[in-house]
């Protein structure tokens, strides 16, 4: 069974709620992207059901305001997905961007991929696993 274009839409709304969320310091909308047992495999550790996903997001939230760079906005590049209409694999490239504090030129803060593991919900589709490597 293949992914109909419903859920590939689905699924691409999914990743637009996650980077707009994140950059925004939305914790709630952020969290509502996985599913309650969900981890994020960041680079430095990983994080792990809600608890721990809520420390990550908190923390990250908190210091947007005092980073050296500002406005970071989290960009993907198209999503390749393999699955079927329950449970599916999802990779995309990740470029991060803002601007420099001081300056206001434009910064590319991280660069890197993310390995996803989505399944559907009752709420819809939803991160049950995702990987970020940075390069």
């Amino acid at each position: 069974m293949s992914i109909d274009a419903v859920d590939q839409v689905a699924i691409i709304a999914l990743y637009a709620a996650y980077n707009r969320s994140i950059d925004a310091g939305d914790i709630l909308g952020w969290l509502g992207t996985f599913t309650i047992d969900g981890e994020f495999h960041h680079p430095a550790r990983i994080y792990a059901g809600q608890a721990g996903l809520s420390a990550f997001i908190t923390s990250r939230s908190a210091q947007l305001g005092s980073g050296l760079v500002t406005g970071l906005k989290h960009w993907n590049d198209p999503i390749v997905l393999t699955g079927d209409a329950n449970s599916v694999r999802a990779s995309c490239g990740l470029v991060v961007t803002g601007a420099v504090r001081e300056t206001g030129k434009p910064a590319i803060v991280a660069q890197g991929r993310y390995e996803d593991s989505l399944i559907r919900t009752n709420k819809g589709w939803r991160f049950k696993e995702r990987r970020l490597s940075i390069v």
